[in-house]
């Protein structure tokens, strides 16, 4: 469904404009590379297991039946690996349209798609309860001392989502492209050690 839902507007169902296409050697003067042809109504979900298949990836949000041609990108398009390659309207090519005067456009420039790796997650919690508020307060001070090498290390191009409440921590996720998770583990060893030795459980 478009956004325009006024009174006598009207809205087009779109769901069934799902097909598909790997470019292996798409070329313009401001990109030359893979990319992926979506309709309007390709969701991410089946946008990504083309892609993989193809041994790519491409940029897209968390939620896989968000459509990924229409106000997804063109609005900015929010995503994990926004670190590494930019927002999802960043890496669009061209827009293959039909205006409302019936006119047929391809407006370009520049979704390509990356070469596929390992992307590494993980995920960490600990609950200040059972602790001093001093010590609590402590693991999240050094929490931030160490946050510029999450998200720089490695690669670089990394996202961390972390929450925390007056007792909690949870950074609920990392989200690393072209490290493994055991790379995680290794870049949070000296925070985990920290932790340790305050006493405080994870």
């Amino acid at each position: 469904m478009g956004k325009s839902t006024g009174k006598g507007s009207l809205s087009l169902w779109t769901h069934y404009l799902n097909t598909s296409q790997i470019v292996t050697n798409y070329s313009s003067d401001y990109y030359t590379g893979p990319a992926v042809k979506a309709g309007a109504g390709v969701i991410a979900g089946f946008l990504y297991k083309i892609v993989f298949d193809a041994g790519y990836r491409v940029v897209g949000g968390t939620c896989a039946s968000v459509g990924i041609a229409g106000g997804y990108a063109a609005g900015g398009g929010h995503s994990l690996i926004n670190g590494l390659y930019g927002m999802a309207a960043d890496n669009v090519l061209e827009w293959e349209v039909v205006t409302a005067q019936g006119e047929h456009i391809i407006a370009t420039p520049n979704n390509q798609i990356h070469p596929d790796g390992e992307i590494g997650g993980a995920s960490l919690t600990y609950n200040g309860s059972n602790v001093d508020a001093d010590v609590f307060w402590n693991a999240i001070e050094a929490w931030y001392a160490y946050l510029p090498s999450y998200t720089d290390g490695l690669n670089g191009g990394n996202t961390v989502e972390f929450e925390i409440t007056a007792t909690t921590f949870s950074a609920i996720s990392f989200t690393i492209p072209g490290a493994s998770t055991s790379d995680i583990d290794i870049l949070l060893d000296s925070y985990l050690k920290q932790l340790q030795d305050l006493g405080i459980e994870y």
